[in-house]
């Protein structure tokens, strides 16, 4: 499979459970709660998959990839684009990398406190965070392979 291929296909996965509803039952909290996990995970690596594609003269490590795209040495304007947003505390992808930190807070999955009560606020749910992320994700990647194909 191509590289190209293989960010669509995890885009397309994340999408997939994303879309997928819960049937309420004992069990909705901890499925919905993985099925966004498991989106957050694949959205995540359809970014690294994605830094590949349009530079595959770096080598993008899952784990350091963050700190691999802020480095200052970055002279490519698809990379620079996307460093930028991450510097942005609003942007899509900084909150989708907030989501994956808190699935994976110190390489294991999160799991809600005892006694834990969710508050209703302003802030998007995990769901509508992911579900935006992968629209721009899409957005994203095809303005990147255009411009990364004219040259």
């Amino acid at each position: 499979m191509s590289q190209r291929g293989e960010t669509n296909r995890l885009v397309y996965e994340a999408d997939l459970l994303l879309r997928i509803d819960s049937v309420p039952d004992d069990a909705l909290v901890a499925r919905t709660r993985a099925l966004e996990e498991g989106a957050a995970l694949l959205l995540e690596q359809a970014l690294v998959s994605l830094l590949v594609e349009i530079d595959d003269s770096t080598f993008w490590q899952s784990g350091q990839w963050r700190g691999q795209l802020m480095a200052s040495t970055i002279q490519r304007a698809e990379l620079i684009q996307l460093a930028e947003l991450l510097r942005r505390p609003d942007s899509w992808l900084s909150l989708l990398l907030d989501e994956c930190a808190a699935v994976v807070p110190a390489g294991r999955a999160a799991t809600p406190a005892a006694g834990e009560v969710m508050i209703a606020t302003t802030r998007l749910s995990r769901r509508e965070v992911l579900t935006q992320a992968v629209v721009e994700f899409k957005a994203l990647a095809a303005a990147l392979r255009h411009t990364n194909e004219e040259w």
